[in-house]
């Protein structure tokens, strides 16, 4: 392995062991945390005279993390599997890498004190590993257009 890739590994397990250890927080612990992001942001929009409950504006708070938190674990992983797999493939793997630790991740909140576990979580999980893998074949589609323009550039100026 290159120094790269065990980077990206390091990086990659990283986050998933801090989603695992978000899922071993109790209910209360774990409300607190999304509290602390609920607060300024419920605050904000009473400010902008919005009319909106508290409990809608935890719950989004929090469905976002989950997002958030797959997204960066689907970059990651990424960036490690790209040293070992292309195209198609790349993206199969890193995406069910992605679905396996969002059914672990609810798993595990299904045993942990005062939490549950939710097949939408999953689905939010997982799109935000999709979310990335969408962003990146996005980015590879320009990257390659762009190559091709400038070959073309280079071969009629050559001509």
């Amino acid at each position: 392995m290159k120094k790269r890739q065990i980077i990206w590994l390091i990086i990659a397990l990283t986050i998933n062991l801090f989603i695992f250890s978000q899922s071993l927080l109790t209910g209360s612990v774990s409300s607190a945390q999304s509290g602390f992001f609920t607060t300024p942001v419920y605050n904000f929009l009473i400010k902008m005279n919005f009319s909106i409950e508290r409990e809608t504006v935890s719950l989004v708070v929090r469905k976002l993390a989950h997002f958030s938190e797959f997204f960066a674990l689907g970059f990651a992983w990424f960036m490690f599997y790209k040293g070992f797999w292309q195209d198609h493939e790349l993206y199969i793997k890193t995406f069910r890498h992605g679905f396996i630790v969002a059914l672990i991740d609810e798993i595990i909140q299904y045993f942990t004190p005062e939490r549950g576990s939710a097949a939408l979580d999953v689905l939010i999980d997982s799109l935000g590993v999709l979310s990335f893998l969408l962003l990146a074949y996005l980015i590879t589609l320009i990257i390659g257009k762009s190559e091709k323009r400038k070959k073309a550039l280079e071969v009629e100026i050559k001509s």
